[in-house]
Order: C-alpha cells, then structure tokens, then sequence
C-alpha cells in the first residue's frame, strides 16, 4: 500500500504527483530567487543607493528675488521687508544678517538654502526708528491679496516716491 495511504489521508497518486513536481519548482526558484523588502520577488537590492544626491533644503527664493530686484532699481535701499502669510515682514540675505545684528533674539529660518528672519508687524515702528538712526534706507512691502502671481506693493519707505509701487 503507498505510504500515503497509511498515513490515514487518501490522495489520488496524480495529486500527490502534482504535489511533489510543485515542492520541488519551489525549492528551485527559492535557491536562485533574492527577495527585497517592499519589491516584488526577482528584484534586486540596489547597489547604488549612495550615488543618489542628498535630498536639498527648500529652495523658496522669492524672498531674495524681490529683495534683489528692489536693490537692483533703488540703489538707496539697504533693508527690504516683505509680508509674507501672518502677520510678518520677511527678511533675506544679508538684510537679515543686519536685522540679526540689530535684535539677536530674531531667529534664522533653517529649512531653507539662504538666510531669512522675520518680524512682527507690530514691531515695524520700533525698526523704523532704529533704521533712520542707523542713516539705513528701507521698504516695507504689504502682499496684494486675490493676485497671481502675488504682487506686493510699497506700503512705508525712507523714499516717499517708492510708496504704492508694486513688485
């Protein structure tokens, strides 16, 4: 009697066939298959995973691209201030730098490839007034809501000419 039998299980000898030939193609692909975490199977572990550049800071440079552009048309200016989403004026570059000199307690933005600081609005006289002290031409620019791009516009200046002009 086929020991299969014996083992109190009756299996037609076909099956128990089609069993065994499937076991061993088993065996077979599990011997030359390499098996990645969250690949499908037959994949290979990438070798090259060092080549890949690191993943770089944001690069949200529209704060320095208007700050430039302010400069680059009004050579008097030396500080640009710019609104940013709140309640905040936006400092880049080495503007910030300045303002960092000015209050050492105002912080540097850390997710991004420049130097940038920031604030209040409430505190936009007590910087006017140290800016006319320090002889420093300045802008402080609002954003025009319901524009795209964002516009913004000249809301206080140490050039009276520069006010409502928009950039």
């Amino acid at each position: 009697m086929p020991l299969h039998i014996q083992k109190g299980f009756h299996i037609s000898c076909k099956q128990k066939k089609d069993r065994d030939e499937l076991e061993g193609a088993k065996k077979n692909i599990a011997a030359n298959a390499t098996f990645v975490r969250g690949g499908q199977t037959g994949m290979k572990q990438q070798s090259n995973l060092k080549n890949y550049p690191r993943k770089k800071t944001s690069k949200d440079l529209i704060y320095p691209n208007i700050k430039n552009e302010v400069k680059a048309n009004h050579k008097h200016i030396d500080i640009v201030f710019m609104n940013g989403l709140g309640a905040n004026y936006y400092i880049a570059e080495e503007d910030a730098e300045f303002i960092h000199k000015i209050d050492d307690d105002k912080k540097y933005n850390e997710n991004i490839s420049y130097l940038r600081t920031r604030i209040f609005k409430r505190e936009k006289s007590r910087f006017i007034e140290i800016l006319k002290e320090s002889n420093k031409g300045y802008v402080f620019m609002d954003m025009i809501r319901g524009t795209d791009p964002i516009m913004r516009v000249v809301v206080d200046s140490s050039d009276n000419n520069l006010i409502g002009k928009k950039f």
